[in-house]
């Protein structure tokens, strides 16, 4: 697999956040996560493992990172090759993001049911001042998987900030062609 190859994963129905996310942006994907240097990274909340459901303090938020590929639903990768440069750049980007200690963004992924339907209106002002909503440390799953992609220099969507993507938009972004 290449890096930056982009995973999707289809949301689940019963799951109140997915259910939002797919239909809001009218997509059957809820969650993004990138494959980068032999390791899945995934902007995400998770519980560290043998917890139960009811174990709050076991809860971690922010940049997860797997070993290896964690098995999508779908896989998209540039249509275009990285250097070891740039490859280098998207690792120490995510390395970055973990030692930061960067928080998911729950307000990001909250208000993405109203930043979604206005995304025109956000575009226009990104392009006329630079400055969009939720530009931050703390990120959700497209956020960093857009986020890494830029590091390694493809901007997926040079006229939309980053915290503005969803799963779905993967599918329609023309720098990026889906993979078995």
């Amino acid at each position: 697999m290449n890096d930056g190859t982009i995973l999707l994963y289809k949301g689940n129905r019963k799951n109140l956040v997915d259910r939002v996310i797919m239909d809001v942006t009218d997509s059957p994907y809820s969650h993004t996560a990138i494959y980068l240097a032999g390791f899945t990274f995934e902007s995400t909340v998770w519980q560290l493992p043998d917890s139960k459901p009811w174990m709050l303090w076991r809860y971690r938020s922010g940049i997860h990172i797997t070993m290896g590929e964690r098995v999508a639903d779908l896989r998209l990768q540039p249509k275009s090759g990285r250097t070891l440069e740039e490859a280098r750049a998207g690792l120490a980007k995510a390395i970055e993001l973990v030692n930061s200690r960067a928080w998911y963004a729950f307000a990001l992924t909250i208000f993405d049911a109203v930043l979604y339907p206005t995304r025109a209106l956000w575009k226009w002002i990104y392009r006329k001042t630079g400055w969009a909503p939720f530009v931050s440390s703390s990120t959700n799953c497209s956020y960093a998987a857009d986020l890494l992609e830029k590091t390694m220099g493809l901007d997926l969507w040079s006229s939309m900030p980053e915290s503005l993507t969803v799963p779905g938009d993967y599918l329609k972004c023309d720098a990026l062609e889906v993979v078995n």
